[in-house]
């Protein structure tokens, strides 16, 4: 992480590097682990210029530990260790573009794809795109896509790309839009997306979006049969409850190739053909987390019982009775959790919490008489919603990062915590 934060926070490098090394130690801490002395020996000279000799000599420290420890102890920790990355130029590449923190990335490599590329607008998606993978730095590129050089574009091109994958923002696919996708300015990303297909000649490549783009159906695939004449394409929406994850989310899928030997359709279908039988409950995603109360200062940093921990060992975690968390912690034994905590919230949210039922939303007459927006309930029909423990979870968007009221545990009067959403998807 270390130089990610030097290559992508030079002017806040010192402020950025003092925060993961709290972070770092709280862990030493849990576990024990003694920090070392590496008498300011241990990292790039290089780093040290733009550090105080505080920073600079903690920082050798904490990184000399980190190297020590055995790996596969401290699962956890390994994060944290300087990259030393193992590629298999057996594996097929794929291009991943406004990745976000890396869902579809690393579902590609859990199918066996190597991640040769990677673009986002936000260098903090990134910091947790490049925590939780073996990739090198370089092949990293915060900031706009269109300013992609073009000797990257090159080194693409040369390297036989499998897939090209990617959500560019539209707001053209909204209902309410009524001009043209093609023509509407707005939707320059999506039209850049395009052109790097065309560039680039992946052997697949699969946009994604919201259910929206249907709307704009036939403009995309006239659009894609317009710029791309080698591609075959065909366009689909799954939804991520009916292939085994605690949460309703529907995505629209491009499925393109140029290869003349590949049918998009039979892939399609072999696709939804995967299909679970039954859906996961989201109480089977926040089994085993611990109970958080309401948390009681609106603007200070706690960690308590009360309002959660960063990170923390006291779980109560078993690896028995829910495939669903053995699944997707692969059997591993997980002693450590990691944002499980809970944000402020006033007194009539909290009684808004307490009494609105679950699967219930603004609308609900328990709540009718505190309602804050009770004269604008169509506007303001998804203000509160609280979640169903025997349903999938709604939709998690990123308002979740203004408030939760619109996801609210379902036996517990408060949002859900960080950890929790990761849970459900």
């Amino acid at each position: 992480m270390i130089d990610l934060y030097f290559n992508f926070y030079k002017k806040s490098f010192n402020k950025k590097l003092q925060g993961l090394l709290l972070d770092i130690e709280k862990l030493f801490s849990i576990n024990e682990i003694e920090s070392l002395q590496a008498r300011n020996k241990y990292l790039d000279s290089n780093y040290e210029a733009h550090l105080t000799s505080e920073t600079w000599e903690k920082a050798n420290d904490v990184f000399a530990t980190l190297d020590s420890l055995e790996e596969g102890k401290y699962n956890l920790l390994d994060k944290f260790k300087p990259k030393k990355i193992k590629k298999n130029n057996d594996q097929a590449l794929f291009v991943d573009l406004f990745a976000g923190a890396g869902g579809l990335s690393y579902g590609l490599e859990e199918a066996g794809f190597q991640q040769a590329f990677t673009n986002e607008l936000i260098p903090e998606f990134l910091e947790t795109y490049y925590l939780n993978r073996n990739t090198s730095l370089d092949s990293i590129a915060p900031g706009d896509i269109k300013q992609i050089s073009n000797n990257t574009i090159a080194n693409l091109k040369r390297s036989s790309i499998q897939l090209l994958v990617g959500g560019p923002p539209c707001q053209g696919f909204s209902n309410a839009n009524r001009q043209r996708l093609i023509d509407d300015p707005r939707n320059h990303l999506y039209k850049y997306f395009v052109e790097l297909i065309k560039e680039v000649q992946p052997r697949i490549s699969l946009p994604e979006n919201v259910r929206g783009m249907l709307n704009k159906s036939a403009e995309i695939m006239q659009d894609f049969s317009t710029n791309l004449i080698n591609y075959k394409t065909t366009i689909f929406m799954l939804n991520a409850k009916e292939f085994g994850v605690p949460q309703h989310r529907e995505r629209v899928f491009i499925l393109g190739t140029n290869d003349k030997n590949l049918d998009v359709n039979e892939i399609r279908d072999e696709l939804l053909s995967t299909k679970v039988g039954d859906f996961i409950p989201i109480s089977q995603a926040l089994d085993f987390l611990p109970k958080l109360g309401n948390k009681e200062q609106k603007s200070a940093y706690l960690e308590n019982d009360i309002s959660g921990y960063k990170f923390t060992n006291k779980l109560e975690w078993s690896s028995t009775g829910n495939e669903y968390l053995n699944k997707i912690n692969q059997n591993r034994n997980i002693s450590i959790l990691s944002n499980h905590m809970n944000r402020y919230n006033n007194p009539r949210d909290i009684e808004i919490f307490t009494k609105l039922p679950q699967g219930e939303d603004s609308t609900h007459p328990s709540i009718e008489e505190i309602m804050p927006y009770k004269s604008r309930t169509g506007a303001f029909k998804d203000k509160y919603f609280k979640l169903r423990e025997d349903h999938v979870s709604k939709t998690i968007t990123a308002h979740m990062d203004k408030d939760c009221n619109s996801y609210i545990h379902p036996s517990q009067p408060r949002g859900l915590s960080p950890r929790e959403a990761a849970m459900t998807v």
